[in-house]
């Protein structure tokens, strides 16, 4: 049963980095109405529907729902922080309890990549919601 109502329609490149973030495959969809089809393991390729009767809403299949619903879980918890890329900040790493010094080398709508200051390290990424920002440093070390 197809849920008409879940997918908001601002939404939708969220969706696709939600998808990318978790390797799964998605593509165009094909004719009038469909916008996306998305990989599923179970049952194939399974389309996202533009319905006219739904102005701000996609409908979705019920084959997906329960992805659309992780995406909706996850995007809530990982609203982004006013970061912005070049900045220096203290931030706490996941599951980590040392405060430590980084500068944002990139920021994209759900992710960060940071480059730790105090050793030669290569940048790494992570979800927003993942990193905790203590303080922004404006470049200054204390």
């Amino acid at each position: 049963m197809a849920d008409r109502a879940l997918l908001h329609k601002s939404k939708l490149e969220d969706f696709k980095c939600f998808l990318d973030e978790h390797l799964i495959g998605y593509r165009a969809g094909k004719g009038e109405y469909q916008v996306l089809q998305v990989k599923t393991a179970e049952h194939g390729w399974q389309p996202i529907y533009e319905k006219l009767e739904s102005p701000e809403h996609y409908s979705v299949p019920g084959k997906l729902t329960g992805l659309v619903r992780q995406f909706i879980r996850e995007y809530k918890h990982s609203s982004r922080p006013d970061v912005d890329k070049g900045e220096h900040w203290f931030i706490r790493y996941p599951g980590g309890t040392t405060i430590v010094k980084v500068q944002i080398t990139d920021v994209t709508e759900r992710t960060v990549e940071v480059k730790e200051l105090r050793i030669a390290a290569r940048p790494q990424r992570y979800l927003l919601g993942d990193i905790e920002f203590v303080e922004l440093t404006n470049g200054e070390w204390p």
